[in-house]
């Protein structure tokens, strides 16, 4: 597997224009990677990010899993199925069926490029299929709920295959669960003082990325955790399997670090570039970030093109648009 992913990140770097990007400006620009059981899925091409969610084009994604699919032009709603399984979606709408029983998604389905696009994981979980996501590069693993079902797509409970939300199961209603914490995530990350990076499900269980918002340097104890995972299981009305993640600045070493080779004012941000790794990157500050001159705080020298050719370090959070060049947010920017 991990060789896989090598070759995967590899090609990547060197193909990135066989991969489609949203045109959109509200679309994050991010290069996916989607394999199923360890093979790379055609469906990456045409993947997007939007409203931190991974968006798929419907059609082929069912189809490669062997489903019928139709598209009812009267309602806007397209529709798979395969033995058992039957899932039903419309476009701009939350509401969705899958095997008849109504379900809400967290992002509706929408139009780009000619194919409706809906949430990748809940199709993988309408296809009864476990999604594990890793956000650096975004890489996206599909199994089988059950391995030894042999048919991953069948959608029947019996066979051992996770249905969303099904009440047979003792997994959380993961969708209802992300939505509704997402929906209170502003509430949550004021009364606590934090961001939250990351809110996930991946190996039967949720985890939480999050970073001290403010005072960037402040460190988050074992408290402040207890107390953002109790805000966060009353944010959902429930408690479940929940890992908190705290991505402490800036006691580790710096993320990025080269030359500055280009100052944007407007968009406060510089590119850094790495001669050694032959890596350049766009940095932008965050809104409570701090960028600092030789110790100095930052209103002791102006942002602009006298930056250009000192030494600069970075220490960033979220995902890498592997872009080029690449993109990320930072907390903290020092300039030698």
């Amino acid at each position: 597997m991990r060789k896989l992913l090598i070759s995967l990140f590899s090609l990547l770097i060197l193909c990135q224009s066989a991969y489609t990007y949203a045109q959109s400006p509200n679309r994050d620009a991010v290069p996916i990677i989607i394999t199923h059981q360890d093979q790379l899925m055609d469906v990456s091409a045409d993947a997007i990010i939007y409203n931190n969610h991974i968006m798929v084009p419907f059609r082929p994604l069912f189809e490669a899993f062997g489903a019928r699919v139709s598209w009812i032009p009267s309602e806007k709603a397209a529709t798979a199925t395969k033995g058992n399984l039957s899932v039903k979606i419309v476009q701009s709408s939350l509401a969705a069926q899958v095997n008849e029983a109504e379900y809400t998604q967290t992002q509706a389905p929408f139009l780009h490029n000619r194919s409706l696009y809906v949430s990748l994981r809940f199709a993988a979980n309408a296809l009864g299929l476990s999604l594990k996501y890793t956000p650096n590069p975004v890489v996206v693993s599909l199994w089988p709920s059950d391995p030894a079902s042999g048919d991953p797509a069948s959608g029947d409970p019996s066979s051992g295959n996770q249905v969303l939300g099904n009440p047979d199961t003792d997994k959380p209603d993961i969708e209802k669960i992300i939505g509704t914490v997402l929906k209170h995530k502003q509430a949550v990350e004021e009364a606590n003082a934090i961001q939250i990076i990351f809110f996930e499900y991946t190996d039967e269980q949720f985890w939480v990325e999050i970073r001290s918002y403010g005072d960037i340097e402040r460190t988050i104890s074992s408290a402040d955790v207890q107390a953002i995972q109790d805000a966060i299981f009353q944010a959902a009305g429930t408690t479940f399997p929940l890992e908190v993640a705290v991505k402490e600045c800036c006691t580790r070493d710096a993320d990025i670090t080269g030359t500055v080779k280009e100052v944007d004012v407007e968009k406060k941000r510089i590119l850094i570039a790495n001669a050694d790794k032959q890596i350049a990157s766009w940095v932008t500050l965050a809104e409570d970030g701090e960028w600092f001159v030789k110790d100095q705080d930052k209103s002791a020298h102006p942002f602009d093109d006298s930056l250009i050719g000192k030494q600069a370090s970075a220490w960033t959070y979220g995902i890498m648009q592997l872009t080029d060049p690449a993109q990320v947010m930072a907390v903290k920017i020092k300039i030698e």
